[in-house]
Order: C-alpha cells, then structure tokens, then sequence
C-alpha cells in the first residue's frame, strides 16, 4: 500500500489534535491533574496512531496505547521512547468514571513530568513524520 494524500492529511491531523490536547493540559494541570493526564493519554494515542498510519498500518479501535505501540514495526526508532508511556493508558478511564463503588480516583503523579515526556514525544513523531516527507 502506498500512502495517498488522504493518508497524509489524515496523519498531520492526528499530530494538530495532539499538539492541541498538549497545550490543553499544560494549561489545566495544576487545576484539575485529573483530566490533564487524561488529555496527555489521547495525545499519545493520536501521536501512535499518526505512526501507525505512517507505516501503513491500522490502528483499529483500540485505546491502548501498549497494543497501539505492537502495531509499529519492533525496531521502530521510537519504540524506546513510547514504551514508558503505555502506563497512560489506564488514564483513558481510571479519572473519568467512577469505580463500582462510586470512588473517584485522583491523580497523584508528577503531571508536569508527563507534560514534559509527552511533549518531548510529540516533537519527536513531528521530527520523524518530517523526515519521511509526511508532516
């Protein structure tokens, strides 16, 4: 398959969306943490997707940002720099709903770390989609 015009709009889409989600959770993190690191999961897994599509795969319609990761190629040159951030998939859900018992968990990690780890990731995959042409 080669990638097609769509493919490529399709792809820096996914890379302005989370830009986007990016800023959005710098600016509410101290805040409400909560739906900050639930926005820097979505930015990861548009990022991943935006590989994905890179390399001509289907990311389906999974948010699980370890299975999307399983997707790219294993020596994919951004593996070693996504693989601590498939622990933001529980984020997907864990803030966003109550458990069973109606408890509502807080988050407690360091959310400016995050900021920064996403970040770094996403000028990366914008890094890496300029090199093959496709962002």
């Amino acid at each position: 398959m080669t990638l097609t015009a769509h493919n490529h709009k399709r792809i820096a889409a996914f890379v302005r969306i989370a830009t986007r989600e990016i800023l959005s959770a710098r600016l509410i993190s101290q805040a409400a943490p909560e739906d900050a690191i639930f926005l820097l999961q979505q930015a990861v897994e548009k990022l991943v997707r935006a590989l994905v599509e890179a390399e001509e795969g289907v990311a389906g319609i999974t948010h699980n940002i370890g299975a999307l990761c399983g997707l790219l190629p294993s020596a994919h040159p951004l593996q070693t720099q996504l693989r601590p951030l498939h622990e933001l998939s529980i984020a997907a859900t864990r803030y966003r709903y109550p458990t069973s018992g109606g408890n509502v968990f807080e988050y407690e990690g360091d959310i400016s770390a995050v900021i920064i780890e996403v970040d770094a990731l996403n000028a990366s995959v914008i890094d890496y989609l300029k090199s093959r042409q496709l962002f």
